[in-house]
């Protein structure tokens, strides 16, 4: 039963005069508030009661030191028409088969989005998740859409990812297998060696070490040949002619 806001005597709902202490319980004449205007200088407009939604004024809880009058009605502006009750949160309508025991007080939602805890980066790195995808080492890439034998298949790009390169000619019965195999222009090529030439890194420079005695190791043309045991840097870009058959160029 709710209770008379001025003696906290109980009375009967329906009942507008406190029979203790003759306080006026008739039900409050709610003024409805106009919704605030977006921009100043623009039409306001007023809620109108049948848009509210219903809330259920619990009996169980205290508004002001005044119980809920349990009623289930409109409340426009957080206040039960019923006995003036004020709800910060207002607790939805009940549907039918709940109980008012089953209805808790709902909390507050911040809306400052000010007072909003940022949300702080991942310190977590995976550790199996590589830092580029780019290659951070050079190609030795062949032209002209032929290929070489290198570990063990026909390519034409060689990852410049170790610290020496040995290019020439296999020699099963010698026991002699160099990195990038040329055995197979070898037939119409007799120019091509065993032992042709060594690509290597040093001091975070590539260079081409030239092994063969054939003087047909060409730098950048056929026409600038390399003697044997002669070294240059190569950059992106450099190409080196083996003979007739192969040209493979830095990228």
């Amino acid at each position: 039963m709710p209770n008379c806001p001025d003696c906290g005597h109980s009375y009967t709902h329906g009942q507008v005069i406190c029979e203790e202490c003759g306080c006026d319980l008739s039900p409050i004449e709610v003024k409805v508030p106009k919704a605030k205007a977006a921009v100043d200088n623009t039409p306001t407009k007023t809620v109108s009661v049948a848009d509210a939604p219903e809330y259920y004024c619990d009996p169980n809880q205290l508004v002001d030191g005044i119980n809920g009058c349990g009623s289930v009605g409109t409340m426009v502006g957080n206040i039960c028409p019923k006995c003036g009750g004020l709800w910060e949160n207002p607790i939805p309508a009940l549907p039918a088969h709940k109980t008012a025991s089953t209805v808790t007080q709902s909390q507050p939602v911040n809306t400052d989005l000010s007072l909003a805890k940022p949300v702080e980066p991942s310190s977590h790195i995976d550790d199996d998740y590589p830092e580029s995808t780019a290659a951070s080492y050079p190609m030795l890439v062949v032209e002209g859409n032929q290929t070489v034998l290198y570990e063990g298949g026909s390519v034409s790009e060689i990852p410049f990812d170790v610290d020496e390169l040995s290019i020439g000619c296999r020699d099963t019965e010698q026991g002699h297998y160099p990195d990038i195999d040329l055995l197979k222009y070898r037939n119409h090529d007799p120019f091509l060696s065993r032992q042709h030439a060594l690509f290597f890194k040093e001091d975070d420079k590539y260079f081409i070490n030239v092994l063969s005695q054939a003087d047909s190791t060409g730098f950048n043309s056929k026409s600038d040949i390399m003697a044997a045991g002669e070294r240059r840097e190569i950059k992106t870009g450099t190409r080196i002619f083996f003979s007739d058959s192969i040209v493979i160029t830095l990228k």
